[in-house]
C-alpha cells in the first residue's frame, strides 16, 4: 500500500514538473516573440494651398423710424454687394442672411432725479456671407473691406476661413509616404541589430493634422487649422513587423 502512495505521488511530481516547465518553455517562447518583434511610426507632411474660402459679416444702421431704418438697411445692402461685385466675385458666390430690428431705448433722468426711459429707435442688421474658390482675393477683400465703415452704416467683417475641398487625395498619397517612410525606419532599425525586416504584422493609422506652416499645434483628435491659405497636412502611421 506504502509502494502504491509513494509511486503515485512521484508520478503526480513529476506530471506537475512537466506541465511547469512546459508553461515555462511556452511563457518564454512568447517573449522571444514578442521580443522579435518592431514597432515603428512614420510621417509624411505636404505644404498644401487652400482651394476654398468662406468670409461673412455683417453692416448696421439705426434709426429713430423703422421703415427709413429698412430704407437705409437696403442701401447698405445694395453697397455692400456692389463692393464684392466690383472686387470681382460672381452674385452666386454672395449670399445675404435675415434682416434683425432690435429696438433702442434711452433713459432721461429729470430736474428731481427720476429716470424715465423710452425708446429712441431702432437698431437694424443684416449679415453677408461669401463663398468662393477665389482664396487669394478673400483674403484681399476681407483687409480691405473696412473702407466700408465710410459708407454710413456699422460694417463689421469677420475672419476668413480657408479649407481643402479635396482633402481626400492628399490623405491618400500621404498615407502611402508615411508607410514607406515607416518601412525605411523599420529596415534601419532591424539591420543594426543585425537582422531583417520580416512579414507586417499590424497597421494603424495615426492622427491626421492640418495646421499652419511651422504650427507646434497637435490634439489627439487631429488639428484642423482654417486661418491661413498655405497649410501643412500631415499623416502618421504605425507599423508592426516580424524581425528575422
Amino acid at each position: 500500500m506504502k509502494n502504491r502512495c509513494a509511486m503515485f505521488l512521484l508520478g503526480a511530481t513529476l506530471a506537475f514538473g512537466l506541465a511547469l516547465s512546459a508553461y515555462i518553455i511556452g511563457q518564454a517562447a512568447i517573449k522571444v516573440a514578442k521580443e522579435n518583434n518592431i514597432v515603428v511610426k512614420g510621417s509624411a507632411m505636404r505644404l498644401v494651398k487652400s482651394d476654398f474660402a468662406h468670409w461673412s459679416g455683417s453692416f448696421t444702421v439705426t434709426n429713430p423710424d423703422q421703415k427709413i431704418g429698412l430704407d437705409m438697411l437696403e442701401k447698405a445692402r445694395k453697397t455692400v454687394e456692389d463692393y464684392l461685385l466690383n472686387a470681382g466675385f460672381k452674385a452666386e458666390e454672395i449670399s445675404f442672411g435675415r434682416i434683425y430690428s432690435e429696438p433702442l431705448y434711452t433713459t432721461v433722468t429729470d430736474a428731481k432725479g427720476n429716470r424715465t426711459t423710452h425708446q429712441s429707435g431702432y437698431s437694424l442688421k443684416q449679415t453677408f456671407k461669401v463663398a468662393t474658390s477665389k482664396v487669394d482675393l478673400i483674403e484681399k477683400i476681407a483687409r480691405e473691406s473696412t473702407t466700408l465703415i465710410k459708407k454710413g452704416f456699422d460694417f463689421t467683417s469677420n475672419s476668413p476661413s480657408y479649407t481643402i475641398s479635396n482633402l481626400d487625395k492628399y490623405k491618400m498619397e500621404l498615407l502611402a509616404e508615411a508607410t514607406k517612410n515607416a518601412t525605411a525606419r523599420a529596415n534601419v532599425l532591424a539591420k543594426n541589430s543585425r537582422g531583417s525586416v520580416g512579414a507586417l504584422i499590424s497597421a494603424s493609422q495615426g492622427i491626421f493634422q492640418i495646421t499652419a506652416p511651422a504650427s507646434s499645434d497637435i490634439s489627439s483628435y487631429g488639428e484642423y487649422d482654417k486661418s491661413t491659405i498655405m497649410k501643412e497636412v500631415k499623416a502618421v502611421v504605425t507599423l508592426e513587423f516580424r524581425v528575422e
